[in-house]
């Protein structure tokens, strides 16, 4: 009986440790995620369906919609970045979580980058968005707003 009981707890102890091992490299893994973009950079955008250039790091964008974003409606999302080897897009509400919404957008043409996104439901009723473009190491976030 003794024999049974230290082999139950050396279990319990051996699950504790790992369950803690794997929250420790889930959060190293999240600090990392965050530190090893190079720049954050927030870009004013009159009207995404018009398309927006901009320019950041020295690499002349353009980024559009193909229709006005509403929550659950697929839309396409078009980046026109020469030079980038990696494009994905996430879309954000400030001090809202939104769950997990990142699409990597693939190559269509030479420095055409697409994805077929759908912005998520907001419970709260906002309309005050952020796309949130992760262009290789350089992050861009291009606020906007959804219709009523």
């Amino acid at each position: 009986m003794n024999a049974e009981r230290k082999a139950l707890r050396v279990g319990k102890a051996l699950g504790m440790a790992i369950l803690l091992g794997a929250v420790a490299g889930a959060m190293l893994f999240q600090i990392f995620q965050q530190t090893r973009h190079q720049s954050v950079q927030s870009i004013a955008c009159e009207n995404l369906i018009q398309s927006c250039r901009i320019s950041v790091d020295g690499q002349n964008l353009e980024v559009s919609f193909s229709a006005t974003p509403s929550a659950l409606k697929p839309f396409l999302l078009t980046v026109k970045a020469v030079g980038v080897e990696n494009v994905s897009a996430s879309f954000h509400m400030a001090n809202m979580e939104m769950g997990m919404n990142r699409y990597a957008l693939i190559p269509v043409a030479e420095g055409v980058w697409q994805a077929k996104v759908i912005l998520p439901v907001c419970v709260a009723g906002r309309r005050d968005w952020i796309l949130v473009l992760t262009l290789d190491e350089s992050i861009i976030q291009i606020p906007f707003a959804t219709q009523k």
